[in-house]
């Protein structure tokens, strides 16, 4: 009966030994399943982000070439503003040499025409219909009017601020 009690609890050992040691295998083997499925989640994230981070990039490099572009025009368009005014200011002296050399002209010629037989009133004067013309802009003295012409009103009372915002020190 020892012997059978032996074996018994032999057996029993034996049994639990087999038990933990099939626990010990099934544990290791599902283990390694969730390491594999953790492993290849892992892996399709990390695909996944440098997608994204590719994506990213080419966005980037996208929008630095869109503001490379519009740099290169503003300074394109800033340059050609440049030249304008450039040949504005050049058209512009060129005009008050010419408005001065008229009214040179005219002035010679009315001094020519008065004679010392006649009165100055009879003398013949050439018609100027809106008088002589005069600059009117200190910054942009290529904007000129007739000094006769009457401005509106209406137009007359703008402010200075006003003015400026459209480019011009009056309305006529």
């Amino acid at each position: 009966s020892f012997i059978a009690t032996l074996h018994i609890s032999f057996l029993c050992v034996c049994a639990c030994v087999c038990v933990c040691v099939c626990v010990r295998v099934c544990a290791c083997a599902c283990e390694q399943v969730y390491r594999s499925q953790a492993t290849t989640r892992l892996a399709g994230l990390e695909e996944a982000a440098e997608g994204r981070t590719a994506s990213y990039q080419r966005e980037i490099l996208h929008l630095q070439r869109l503001l490379t572009e519009r740099q290169e025009a503003e300074e394109r368009l800033l340059q050609s503003k440049r030249e304008v005014e450039e040949d504005l200011e050049v058209l512009w002296q060129a005009a008050t040499r010419e408005n001065q050399q008229m009214r040179g002209t005219l002035t010679a010629d009315l001094h020519g025409r008065v004679s010392p037989d006649r009165p100055p009133q009879a003398a013949e004067a050439p018609t100027i219909s809106a008088g002589p013309l005069v600059f009117t802009s200190h910054q942009s003295p290529g904007l000129l009017r007739r000094s006769g012409s009457k401005c509106d009103s209406d137009h007359q009372d703008n402010s200075l601020e006003e003015r400026h915002k459209h480019g011009l020190d009056f309305y006529c």
